[in-house]
């Protein structure tokens, strides 16, 4: 099982480390899992999946079969002539955004509920 830490560039232009099993990297562009199975399939380094969505391949820093080696490496280099990765992508924020989203969205509807059952509509 072979990890790739590597520098993607994101939808917004910006450019990120990121660390991920190296059979999600095919030609130019890196797959990124958007299940709700997402760490899961980190971990498992399930093949990747042409739907998933994709991000443009800048640089591939480091290839090892040490997880932890590549979470662990500094980032002092650059990106060839383009300049350095501004932030490393945590693997939390990543494997979870899919969760986080669909928690704000049953916390709105219980808000919601809640004023319901709560708020008298003849007092409005």
């Amino acid at each position: 099982m072979s990890w790739t830490l590597a520098v993607i560039k994101e939808t917004d232009g910006t450019h990120t480390d990121v660390v991920i099993p190296s059979n999600w990297i095919k030609g130019e562009w890196v797959y990124w899992s958007n299940s709700i199975h997402a760490t899961r399939d980190m971990e498992e380094q399930v093949p990747l999946k042409e739907s998933w969505p994709k991000y443009l391949l800048k640089k591939r820093t480091l290839q090892s079969d040490d997880r932890k080696l590549c979470d662990e490496y500094s980032f002092s280099t650059t990106c060839d002539e383009d300049a350095p990765p501004k932030k490393k992508r945590s693997q939390v924020v990543l494997m979870n955004m899919f969760h986080k989203y669909q928690s704000l969205h049953y916390l709105h509807l219980f808000a919601a509920i809640f004023w319901l059952a709560y708020e008298d509509p003849l007092e409005i």
